[in-house]
């Protein structure tokens, strides 16, 4: 069964904005529960809509001219059915939902004023390096030697480095990694950033001031060469200031976690602050910042291919699995949905495997259908 993917962004970003219906809610969070590559794209635009471009986008666009646009195009772009009508809310909320849903979900380049906006419809299965010329560049998983203009890009065994004649700090690249992949960037000043699966970091090519800073979401694991400068990451909903550490980030839920390893890192949202110590876990939650103990083995074994649940959900793991190996699993029995299990997930292994491990251990059984979507009953 295929899924709307383009219905699910319009969905979010009504949900967003407060003007969703409780029909269409209920209809997002079936399509969320049941179908992984759903509420994948559900944390994308998520992602997108609290981002500063998105911001600084509607700051410049949303005059009467662009939106009488832009609603134009929007109706004309929408095939299954009216998502938004311009009568069902208020028209400040109208305004800014319509740009979202145009900036996020739009399918070809527009007219006029907005075509310096860069379209966001990638490869769903290939890492992709958007240079400051909005240049987007498919990285594979073997050696590749790139020029593009006065950067050399090299690449071998999922890893990135780059050299750069730039000294411009405002030449920002982004890399993003989606599902069932993993990428290692070496930045400009040697620190190591290992990006897990459905992430986004966006980087100076050049670090130059005061300070070093770079943007996160999804998960990653860092390694911060020391310097007089601090290092500072930027997350979704928290900022991380450090001199030169490891650490583990991890956006993918509502909760953001830091994960310290070695050195010191200072966590700060809007209304708190942290100084986090070695072994201890920051989890940021509606502002407030709390701190515990990690199970190192647990929080880092992605990097080792390794990826341990521990008593969740048949649902949950569905999302899991997704991220790992880039595949769509669902559900079809509600009863099958809410068994739980713990366990390890090996990258290594096919998914096939580890469905034959939870099909012995839970009772349960599955199949794939001929679009190549597993189903669990």
């Amino acid at each position: 069964m295929n899924i709307d993917l383009e219905l699910i962004e319009q969905l979010v970003i009504k949900e967003f904005y407060g003007i969703i219906t409780e029909e269409e809610k209920a209809e997002l969070e079936d399509a969320t529960d049941r179908f992984p590559e759903a509420w994948s794209r559900q944390q994308e635009v998520k992602r997108k809509l609290e981002s500063d471009e998105l911001k600084s986008y509607l700051e410049e666009h949303t005059d009467e001219e662009q939106f009488l646009k832009l609603t134009q195009r929007i109706r004309q772009n929408q095939r299954r059915r009216n998502i938004v009508t311009i009568s069902s809310f208020a028209a400040a909320a109208a305004v800014l939902c319509f740009f979202a849903i145009w900036y996020i979900t739009r399918r070809d380049v527009p007219d006029g004023n907005m075509t310096g906006i860069a379209s966001i419809v990638l490869p769903k299965d290939t890492v992709i390096l958007e240079l400051p010329n909005e240049q987007k560049i498919l990285l594979g998983d073997g050696r590749q030697q790139i020029n593009a203009g006065n950067i050399h890009i090299s690449t071998e065994t999922n890893v990135l480095t780059y050299q750069t004649k730039t000294t411009n700090k405002a030449d920002l690249a982004a890399i993003t990694v989606p599902a069932g992949k993993e990428y290692k960037v070496y930045l400009s000043d040697s620190s190591i950033v290992h990006m897990n699966s459905m992430s986004k970091m966006t980087f100076p090519l050049q670090f130059s001031g005061d300070s070093r800073e770079i943007t996160i979401s999804g998960e990653a694991f860092m390694e911060v060469k020391p310097r007089t400068e601090p290092f500072i990451v930027h997350l979704p909903k928290g900022t991380i200031q450090v001199l030169g550490t490891s650490f583990n980030v991890n956006t993918y839920d509502e909760e953001e976690r830091i994960s310290l390893v070695s050195g010191g890192v200072k966590v700060l949202s809007d209304d708190d602050s942290l100084m986090l110590k070695i072994g201890r876990e920051a989890v940021i939650v509606e502002g407030a910042i709390k701190d515990h103990g990690f199970d190192k083995e647990k929080v880092l074994g992605w990097r080792n291919g390794e990826y341990e649940v521990d008593n969740l959900t048949i649902r949950e793991i569905c999302k899991v699995l997704f991220r790992i190996y880039g595949v769509n699993v669902m559900v079809d029995n509600d009863q099958v949905a809410e068994l739980r299990f713990s366990g390890k997930i090996k990258r290594s292994k096919s998914i096939e495997s580890f469905l034959n491990g939870l099909k012995v251990t839970n009772y349960i059984n599955y199949f794939r259908d001929s679009e190549g979507v597993f189903h669990i009953k």
